[in-house]
């Protein structure tokens, strides 16, 4: 994925001196094929997601970085709220539905739970080692 993504921004975290960064490079169209470019030798390491590192025991961790929460839905302001409400409704309750388990899978989680700003508070600091990232915005009132 292009610069900032998640796995790249905890990875510069990690080696702020550019000379100390590790190569990066991938053909990969999903994290599945970045483990299994590893597991063909193709490469040395790969980042991936914990829910998928939990797959593989096989995998060996080398950095584990701290946990953020799951992938988060979010709508356009423009979205009527009663349309908003209903797909939040209806996404809560997916993973009761056997028949959707494909589509819980597919996106590495086991059902969607109500998030809530705090959970998402400080995470912007990861943006601090990217060019052009405005540190004045981080103190700016909400």
């Amino acid at each position: 994925m292009p610069a900032p993504n998640l796995g790249f921004a905890l990875l510069l975290e990690y080696f702020p001196n550019p000379m100390q960064q590790p190569d990066l490079r991938s053909l990969a169209t999903s994290w599945r094929d970045t483990v299994e470019i590893v597991f063909a030798g193709e490469a040395n390491a790969t980042m991936v997601p914990s829910w998928l590192r939990d797959q593989y025991p096989n995998l060996v961790p080398v950095i584990t970085t701290r946990e953020f929460p799951g992938p988060a839905v979010s709508a356009a302001a423009e979205v009527p709220a009663d349309v908003k409400q209903k797909v939040k409704e209806a996404l809560l309750v997916l993973h009761e539905d056997p028949a959707l388990y494909e589509v819980i899978n597919e996106l590495g989680v086991q059902q969607f739970v109500e998030a809530n700003a705090a959970e998402y508070q400080g995470s912007e600091q990861m943006l601090k080692n990217f060019y052009g990232y405005n540190k004045r915005a981080e103190a700016a009132p909400r």
